[in-house]
C-alpha cells in the first residue's frame, strides 16, 4: 500500500509534458476565438493568433517522434498538425472582406479575401521567422537579451503582423 501511495505522489509531484494534439484542443482554441470575435476584436487579429498557434504547436510536436518513419516527416507532422488545427475553425470563423488594389487596371480592382485564411497565413509566417530571428539576436550578443527572448519576439511578431492586416484588409 505504501508503495502504491508513493508512486501515485511522485506522478503527481513530477507531471509529464502533455503529448497530445487532439480535437478538444482545436474545439478550445476554436471556442476562445469565437468568444474573442464575439467581443469585438477583429477577426484578422484572432486569425493571426490561431494560426501562429497550429504552426507553433506543429513545429513543437515534429519533434516528439524520435525515429523517422518517412521521408520529409517533420515537414509532413507539422503541415498535418497545422492543418488539423486550422481547417476545422473555418466554418466559426470565416468573413470575407474586400481588398481595393489601386493599380490594377485603368480604376483599380477589388478582390474579396477571406479574412481568416489570410490571418492563419500570416500568423504561421510570423511563428517559422520568431525562432530564428531570435537567434541572430542571441548570436550578436553571445546570450539572450532579455529572460524569455523567444517568447516576446514571437508574441511581438503576431501583434505587429496583425496590427498591419487590420490596416491593409
Amino acid at each position: 500500500m505504501k508503495k502504491y501511495f508513493l508512486l501515485t505522489l511522485t506522478l503527481f509531484a513530477y507531471p509529464a509534458m502533455s503529448q497530445a494534439h487532439c480535437p478538444l484542443c482545436t474545439i478550445g482554441v476554436g471556442a476562445l476565438a469565437v468568444f474573442a470575435a464575439s467581443i469585438g476584436v477583429p477577426s484578422v487579429v484572432v486569425a493571426t493568433f490561431i494560426g501562429g498557434f497550429a504552426m507553433a504547436l506543429g513545429l513543437w510536436l515534429k519533434g516528439m517522434l524520435k525515429k523517422k518513419y518517412i521521408p520529409f516527416q517533420d515537414d509532413v507532422v507539422t503541415v498535418l498538425i497545422y492543418a488539423s488545427t486550422v481547417l476545422p475553425l473555418i466554418p466559426m470563423l470565416r468573413e470575407y472582406k474586400p481588398l481595393y488594389v489601386s493599380f490594377l487596371g485603368e480604376y483599380g480592382t477589388t478582390y474579396t479575401v477571406d479574412v481568416y485564411l489570410i490571418g492563419v497565413l500570416f500568423g504561421a509566417v510570423a511563428v517559422i521567422i520568431a525562432s530564428p530571428l531570435s537567434n541572430v539576436l542571441k548570436k550578436m550578443n553571445n546570450k539572450r537579451i532579455v529572460p524569455f527572448q523567444g517568447m516576446i519576439i514571437t508574441f511581438l511578431l503576431l501583434t505587429i503582423t496583425s496590427v498591419l492586416l487590420m490596416l491593409a484588409i
